[in-house]
């Protein structure tokens, strides 16, 4: 079946489906200046036939569906009231995405407009995380922004990547019809008309809207898994081409690849209990030392060494953001002197099993500091 003949096929299936009221509470915002883009995944036409309703004219709004020919560059020459991305095709010109083959083809024609333009704050709604999703990894383009996950489900490890503030509003409050309702009531409400300032009467957004959410806690396996698991596909991505014939693409998916990992494994490392089987890993590789100080010469210097060390990681560990950088060159530091020690003096005074405790902490950076 020719693409554009599914598409007929998908329409003839939302002919006579009501509008959801979420899509007029979206556009009465619209309508009202709120949201000046709208990104969507959706192929229907219900969000502008919910414009329509709200007496939004088609005229006051662009519409761009990636990988047609009317895509165009973001900045109209007359600044609509929104406009209006849509990711996966549109029905409308008989175009629809659904596999992700098919959506990393027709991004392929924008792609310079995501990395420019989706830099911005977000509020993500209903969003489905798919790995094999090309989109996911343009979010990683804007990291520096601040991202509000609207979801009944909470946001994804890799969601962190996404943004440097990241708000979370879940549960019942997450479904999108509550949010977008609650959101478009909170905004458009009429202030007090004997106030001196009427805009000071408007609701805030950042009263309805969540504040920083901590990381979510994962559980020593799940970080495990997640951490295996980014690691594979790191594998896979390395392996696939050569250097020489990777293009700019699958390079930026290999960097944020890297980058995923690094923050997984800096969450695991600041986990409270996790810094606690550090300090115990290195005061296991102490006491072999210690007990092992009469045998060879400088063991004595090596046991004040690692002390210091363990000094410097629990000053680190109690601030409320451990560096690190610190972190790390400490503990690779300390891997060091006791790698140096099981080959001098052998298993007595250091077993292997406290090497293997001390790297399993440590990043590949750190193996990388010499004494």
């Amino acid at each position: 079946m020719q693409p554009s003949q599914f598409a007929r096929m998908l329409r003839s299936l939302y002919v006579n489906v009501p509008v959801p009221a979420f899509y007029r509470d979206v556009a009465a915002l619209v309508r009202e200046r709120y949201f000046p883009l709208i990104v969507t995944t959706n192929f229907d036409t219900l969000l502008e036939q919910a414009l329509a309703q709200t007496g939004v004219r088609s005229s006051d709004y662009k519409i761009t569906t990636i990988g047609t020919r009317t895509f165009d560059a973001i900045l109209p020459s007359e600044e609509p009231l929104t406009h209006i991305v849509k990711l996966h095709g549109d029905l409308a010109q008989d175009t629809a995405y659904v596999s992700p083959e098919q959506i990393d083809d027709a991004l392929r024609t924008s792609r310079q407009w995501i990395k420019s333009d989706l830099v911005g704050d977000i509020i993500m709604v209903a969003h489905v995380v798919d790995n094999a999703d090309p989109i996911n990894k343009w979010l990683a383009h804007g990291a520096q922004r601040e991202l509000w996950w609207v979801s009944q489900e909470s946001p994804p490890p890799q969601a962190t990547a996404w943004a440097s503030v990241l708000r979370v509003i879940d549960g019942d409050l997450g479904r999108t019809g509550v949010f977008l309702s609650q959101l478009a009531l909170r905004l458009l409400s009429a202030p007090d008309s004997t106030a001196n300032d009427p805009a000071e009467d408007l609701p805030s957004v950042e009263s309805l809207l969540a504040s920083p959410r901590e990381r979510p806690i994962l559980g020593d396996e799940t970080l495990e898994r997640e951490i295996f698991r980014n690691q594979s596909l790191l594998y896979s991505l390395d392996q696939a081409t050569s250097p020489r014939e990777r293009n700019p693409d699958v390079q930026a998916q290999i960097v944020h690849q890297k980058r995923v990992i690094v923050k997984l494994e800096d969450r695991a490392r600041a986990r409270p209990d996790t810094q606690q089987r550090v300090l115990q890993a290195l005061g296991s590789v102490l006491n072999s030392v210690a007990n092992g100080a009469t045998i060879g010469k400088g063991a004595i210097e090596v046991v004040e060494y690692i002390r210091q060390q363990q000094d410097t990681l629990k000053q680190e560990f109690d601030k409320p953001k451990p560096n690190q950088i610190v972190v790390s060159a400490a503990l690779g530091a300390t891997l060091a002197v006791a790698d140096r020690m099981l080959t001098e003096f052998g298993p007595e005074v250091i077993s292997p099993d406290d090497v293997r405790r001390l790297a399993a902490f440590i990043p590949s950076a750190a193996g990388k500091v010499v004494l």
